[in-house]
């Protein structure tokens, strides 16, 4: 009867030891995932600061193009006054 409880005791503590590893494992993998998010939310940052700035100091097609059109309309108005 002992020697059952010993060596239940044994497998336990193996088994215990091995998930102890493979929870080590797991939280440096979480770690790892966290700072790469947070990289690539900072590059997210800068970039939609980046795309802010482009925006503002370069007008985009459909601006450009709805502009002219508001041209064209207004000056077809004033042909007809």
């Amino acid at each position: 009867m002992r020697e059952r409880i010993e060596a239940r005791l044994a497998t336990l503590r193996q088994e215990y030891a091995a998930g102890e590893t493979q929870l080590r494992r797991q939280e440096q993998q979480i770690n790892s995932l966290r700072e790469t998010l947070i990289r690539i939310s900072g590059a997210i940052l800068v970039l939609e600061e980046l795309l802010s700035q482009v925006t503002e100091v370069a007008p985009t097609r459909e601006t450009r193009l709805t502009e002219r059109l508001a041209v064209v309309s207004k000056e077809a108005n004033q042909e007809k006054a």
